[in-house]
C-alpha cells in the first residue's frame, strides 16, 4: 500500500509541476488503478475502507479548495490518495503537509525575492477571508509527498501520530 500511495502522489506531482496543474484525467486514471488495486489486495472491504478515508481526505481538503489555499487538482488527488490508504494516513499527510507547504511556500519567496508580495498575500487573505485577493501560489502537490514521507518515516520510527 505505501509503495502505490507514494506512485499516486509521485504521479500527480509530476504533473503538477510540468503543467501548474493536475488533469482530470490523471486523476480517473489514477482512481481506477486504486479501485483495481484495492480489489485486488482487499476486495471489497479495501474499497468501503478507502472509501471512508476518501471523505475524510475531501473533508479536510473541501474547505481549502474553497478558502482557495488548495487548488481543485491538489483536493482530488489528496482524495484518491485518502481512497488508496486509510484515516491515520489521510490525517497525517494532511498535518505535515500543511507543515510542509507553508516551509515550500517561504523559501520559494525568499529564493524568488517574492517574500515581501507572500506577506501581503497572507496578510490580504486572512483580513479579508479571501475576497478578491491574489494567492501567492505553491505546487501543493510536493507538500502533499512531502507529508506522506515525514508520515511514513515517523511511522516506521514508531511515532505515529495516530
Amino acid at each position: 500500500m505505501e509503495i502505490f500511495a507514494t506512485t499516486l502522489l509521485i504521479a500527480g506531482m509530476i504533473d503538477d509541476l510540468r503543467s501548474q496543474k493536475i488533469h482530470n484525467k490523471l486523476i480517473l486514471a489514477l482512481v481506477a488503478a486504486t479501485l483495481i488495486f484495492l480489489t485486488i489486495n482487499s476486495g471489497f472491504a479495501g474499497i468501503v475502507s478507502g472509501g471512508v478515508s476518501f471523505l475524510v481526505a475531501l473533508a479536510f481538503a473541501v474547505p481549502l479548495t474553497l478558502a482557495k489555499v488548495l487548488g481543485g487538482g491538489d483536493m482530488k488527488l489528496f482524495a484518491v490518495f485518502g481512497l488508496a490508504t486509510n484515516i491515520p494516513a489521510v490525517l497525517g499527510v494532511a498535518v505535515f503537509s500543511l507543515f510542509w507547504g507553508a516551509l515550500l511556500g517561504v523559501v520559494r519567496a525568499g529564493l524568488g525575492g517574492q517574500l515581501k508580495g507572500l506577506i501581503l498575500s497572507t496578510t490580504q487573505l486572512l483580513w479579508t477571508k479571501g475576497e478578491g485577493h491574489q494567492a501567492f501560489r505553491i505546487p501543493y502537490s510536493v507538500a502533499l509527498l512531502l507529508g506522506w514521507m515525514t508520515h511514513l518515516t515517523l511511522l516506521h520510527a514508531g511515532m505515529s501520530l495516530w
